[in-house]
């Protein structure tokens, strides 16, 4: 059940029984929310203004009116979700201009119709700056552009309160900084009489240059219609099909081919209005009119048509000619094919003289130099089965990840057959060879994988197979599949519509792609399906499945593309799956291994039993939209441990399973079974020294109280370990000479002596390290300070499998994250770095078989992110001319903000940072040495936040003069000792033998010279 955020909503409660008083009540709060006695038996609870706090999970009782009263069992739970709808989205503009020059000055302006909301700006899709705000408005201004100021603006705001409710994206808005040294082009409309919807219209772009790249573009669209590589200096864009949304004005630009380009002026603008009817003042001429250049003859304003509509009757003639011509080919061809090809004789289309199977193409196909019985007209460019009585059913085709696809990206087509022992051939329409590639799968399916793809592997495609033993027996082909291919212009799209729970079998539903960018054409993706593109004239597009199969479950994402060539694509959404509940499955039971209410960090296990094997069973929880856990079991069941539960845990819990070989057909979900959690009222426990201790090492933990004149209980996993009668507030539990099962969720409780009650307090984890398991190593990739927005990985590689990695940041109490890879390393992913990423890291693991046990901690990286809105400093005062040994120098590094800390980098030295009040420090070398050479840079941060940095300076190089290099003989030194007369000697002591990277136990060793002794 869900309602937006300050709507209404009623809870309606029927019960069994007439007058009878009823209760809601909301998990979470142990006290009823509000009771109600009706007449009947059936009651409401309205909810006004519906805020965050609303949201939860309801369930009502009722009981009689008598005393003592007679409770009913309580409903079954109702989830209510309070979704807060996105405000629209702010407006954007540039001044003066999108196309500015190197050096020039722009002034980006966000507005929105809000009060008391923030502005952000972007920049190709990461956030750069919060816009002071002027009310519903802010400004950011470039005063000095650079190359790399060239990108796509947009703006969004958000609620001041928390948590924030973010706006929709504004429009795109690209600018462009650039060397303007050419003079701006003229432009006009071609025909400039009129042009009505559906008509077409040519704009016409004239240079002062020849050899150049012209560009169309029009106001609000940030990317560019169409380009044009010419070799004169007038460019022509066609606009066919006119519609109301081509309407607008439009400039042009032209730029040379060179790199980095120069580019001119933009044009004076030209206005597109669309007449609905003939009105031949629909279009207009800009204001001036554009000049052309001297002695060239300007074209006439007012053309005739009547010739050129002459001229579109006889080509109308010639194409139907050519239509006939081509239809009486198409028959003579067939009656050949049909009448005098037999079973073993193939159409020559089919049996191309060299065939590298090894390779999977073909490379070559038909020789029309003769004109042969069985041989097709060449007129047929393309892949057509011609055989009287195809044999096999048409394959599937279809395009992974997306048949929408950006330059130099992987896709791969896959054509799915019907049977074994079949080779499939692969054809483009259009293609020189008919068949493009040939592959022998082991199963029924190929796979053809285009690397890097380039403009020529758009177009559409069709396969075919046929048997390997019998080449006469072939399939019908399969339907075609259009590969768009553009430049990867726009930003993915959102997808939406499929519920998180699934679908039954026979339910409708609508799956939605959404993004902002009105007028282009989406496209659905699923493996092994494919979807009829939609054209959109707003900002998404709707795929209806009007009756739910088993067959529709998988993996969904969509994309999107221009209409027109040059075409502009997106990259696919994010996937998001489609589950089938299928009702003739039958439903699990589940179940708790503890009833009634549970402890603060006992163990708890939650049992899922079906009724068939070879399935994999999923563990929900009511108000996650995700499982939260799944498991392949080898039986009919699965069981679900929860080590240490706490009130987060606490809900209704339900169980599906989906069978192996069809992993979207869900079974219909479990009844809900509730895990209650005793609500903590005591103070968390503390473990001195800390909450990880070394193997053999001593830990005390110290339990706290509300009351003196209590017993207190120490708990591991919801059982009772220790316990102790005292008069104080608090008691401290020493655990000496820690071992391996120490380790765990320990708790703490105390009981009242007058009174049967028990209080808890949450649970805390202590952890057990083992010198034993060696430390892991960490790796930062890339390395270096690291750009806002960038993409970063941190890696942790052991040499132990079958563990659980952990990150560590330095101060933070709990570990970042943890993974359970298949391997002995595991890779952690910060896919947008932003300023509060930056920090010390660390990673350990631990054993699946023992949660509590860990590695000691690998060495530490530094994560530093660089902060855009430090400039980088100077650096200055290195002589150009060198040094000699044992001067004097000192280096300044000047930045533009005060109270920073300064830092100078050198390779392989380390300097203390500086501390500064004012603009700028000072690092002197008092007695340079050869060691002292190099080259220098220096940065500078905030003394608060040390790992968000400046851009480092400029380098600079130090050469020290007069410094001698002897030459030296480089040896080995690892076993020799160096005698004072100069003889290198080798100790004949064996090394010690490598210790087992998991065990700690000694690895054997077959040198029959060596002797390996276990070291500690």
């Amino acid at each position: 059940m869900g309602v937006a955020l300050g709507g209404a909503v009623t809870v309606q409660c029927r019960g069994r029984h007439q007058n009878a008083r009823f209760l809601l009540c909301k998990d979470g709060n142990p006290i009823a929310l509000r009771d109600v006695e009706p007449a009947g038996d059936v009651t409401q609870f309205p909810i006004h203004n519906v805020s965050r706090r609303d949201a939860g999970s309801y369930s009502c009782y009722y009981r009689s009116k008598s005393d003592p009263p007679v409770w009913s069992y309580p409903s079954d739970p109702v989830e209510l979700v309070v979704a807060e709808l996105p405000a629209p989205g702010p407006s954007i503009s540039v001044r003066p201009s999108g196309m500015i020059a190197l050096g020039g000055a722009v002034t980006i302006r966000c507005q929105c119709r809000c009060k008391a909301r923030r502005l952000f700006l972007y920049k190709d899709g990461i956030e750069i700056r919060e816009l002071n705000d002027d009310g519903d408005r802010g400004e950011f201004t470039i005063p000095i552009a650079r190359r790399e100021d060239s990108g796509v603006y947009s703006c969004r705001s958000r609620s001041r309160s928390e948590p924030p409710n973010w706006s929709d994206p504004s429009d795109y808005m690209q600018i462009v900084v650039a060397e303007l040294r050419y003079p701006k082009p003229s432009i006009s409309l071609r025909p400039s009489a009129g042009v009505t919807l559906g008509g077409a219209v040519t704009v016409w772009c004239r240079g002062r240059h020849q050899n150049m790249r012209f560009l169309l573009h029009k106001f609000g669209n940030p990317n560019v219609l169409q380009d044009v590589v010419l070799a004169g200096n007038v460019a022509e864009f066609p606009i066919r099909n006119v519609s109301r949304r081509d309407a607008g004005s439009y400039r042009c630009y032209y730029r040379s081919k060179s790199d980095p380009p120069v580019w001119s002026e933009p044009s004076d603008p030209v206005e597109l209005a669309i007449a609905e009817g003939t009105n031949p003042d629909g279009l207009q001429e800009p204001h001036p009119p554009p000049t052309e250049p001297a002695g060239e003859a300007a074209p006439p304003r007012h053309l005739d048509f009547t010739h050129a509509n002459i001229a579109r009757l006889v080509l109308s003639a010639m194409v139907l000619l050519v239509l006939g011509l081509i239809l009486a080919e198409a028959y003579y061809s067939l009656a050949w094919v049909q009448g005098d090809m037999g079973p073993s004789n193939p159409p020559s289309l089919f049996t191309p003289r060299n065939l590298d199977l090894a390779r999977g193409r073909m490379t070559d196909g038909l020789n029309w130099g003769e004109r042969r019985r069985g041989a097709v007209s060449p007129l047929f460019n393309s892949c057509l089965l011609l055989k009287a009585g195809h044999e096999f059913l048409k394959p599937t085709i279809w395009v992974s990840p997306s048949r929408v696809v950006a330059l130099g990206r992987n896709v791969t087509i896959r054509c799915e057959g019907q049977d074994l022992g079949m080779e499939f051939v692969l054809c483009k329409a259009g293609h020189p060879n008919q068949q493009v590639q040939s592959v022998v799968p082991e199963g029924k399916m190929a796979e053809f994988p285009i690397a890097s793809v380039g403009q020529e592997d758009g177009g559409s495609y069709t396969c075919y197979y046929h048997s390997i033993t019998d080449q006469s027996r072939w399939s019908f082909p399969s339907n075609p599949v259009e590969i768009i291919v553009g430049e990867p212009s726009y930003p993915k799209p959102n997808i939406s519509g499929i519920p998180s729970r699934g679908v039954s079998v026979g339910e409708a539903m609508a799956i939605w792609c959404r993004r902002q960018r009105q007028g282009v054409r989406f496209v659905l993706n699923k493996e092994g399906r494919h979807f009829p593109p939609v054209d959109s004239d707003g900002f998404g597009a709707v795929f209806p499945i009007s009756n739910v199969s088993r067959e529709d479950g998988g993996s969904y994402s969509c994309s999107y593309h221009s209409r027109s060539e040059p075409f502009a694509v997106s990259d696919p959404s994010d996937p998001v799956e489609l589950v089938v509940r299928d009702p003739s499955l039958p439903r699990p039971n589940i179940s708790l291994s503890l009833t009634g209410v549970m402890a603060p960090g006992a163990d708890v296990t939650i049992r899922c039993q079906g009724q068939r094997q070879d399935v994999r069973f999923f563990l929900y929880k009511a108000g996650d939209l995700n499982p939260q856990q799944h498991m392949d079991p080898g039986g009919a069941g699965a069981e679900f441990r929860i080590p240490s539960v706490g009130r987060q845990q606490e809900g209704n819990y339900s169980c599906s399973y989906r069978l192996r070989s069809e992993p979207f057909v869900s079974s219909q979900p479990s009844e809900p079974v509730k895990l209650v959690v005793a609500e903590p009222t005591l103070p968390n426990p503390s473990f001195h020294p800390s909450r990880e201790v070394s193997l053999g090492g001593s830990v005390s933990v110290r339990c706290q109280g509300l009351h003196p004149g209590v017993r207190f209980v120490l708990n591991k996993g919801g059982r009772h370990v220790a316990h102790v009668d005292t008069e104080r507030l608090e008691f401290v539990f020493p655990i000496n000479n820690v071992q391996r099962e120490q380790g765990g969720n320990y708790s703490c409780s105390h009981h009242s002596r007058s009174e049967p009650f028990t209080e808890w307090s949450d649970p805390v984890e202590l952890v057990v390290r083992d010198p034993s398991l060696p430390r892991p190593n960490i790796s930062l990739s890339p390395t270096g300070v690291t750009a806002p927005g960038a993409d970063v990985t941190i890696r942790c590689q052991g040499q132990c499998w079958d563990v659980r990695f952990f990150l560590h940041k330095a101060g933070d109490l709990n570990p970042q994250r943890h993974t359970a890879p298949a391997g002995a390393g595991a890779e952690f992913r910060i896919p947008t770095v932003g300023r509060q990423h930056g920090g010390s890291y660390s990673c350990s693991y631990r054993p699946r078989s023992e949660p509590f046990v860990s590695s000691e901690p690998s060495e530490i990286v530094q994560l530093v992110v660089l902060e855009p809105s430090y400039p980088k400093p100077n650096i200055s005062g290195i002589p150009s001319g060198g040094l000699s040994l044992g001067a004097a120098v000192t280096i300044w590094c000047r930045g533009q903000h005060r109270g920073v800390r300064f830092v100078l980098n050198k390779e392989g030295r380390h300097y203390p940072p500086v501390d500064s009040d004012g603009f700028e420090a000072v690092f002197p070398i008092s007695n340079v040495s050869r060691e002292d050479g190099g080259n220098y840079s220096c940065s500078y941060h905030s003394r608060s936040k040390p790992f968000a940095v400046s851009y480092p300076s400029d380098p600079v190089e130090l050469v020290v003069r007069g410094a001698w290099i002897w030459p030296r003989k480089e040896a080995n030194i690892l076993g020799d000792k160096l005698l004072s007369h100069g003889v290198l000697r080798r100790q004949h002591n064996p090394p010690p033998a490598p210790k087992h990277p998991c065990l700690g136990e000694s690895s054997p060793t077959t040198a029959s010279d060596l002797t390996a002794t276990p070291q500690d």
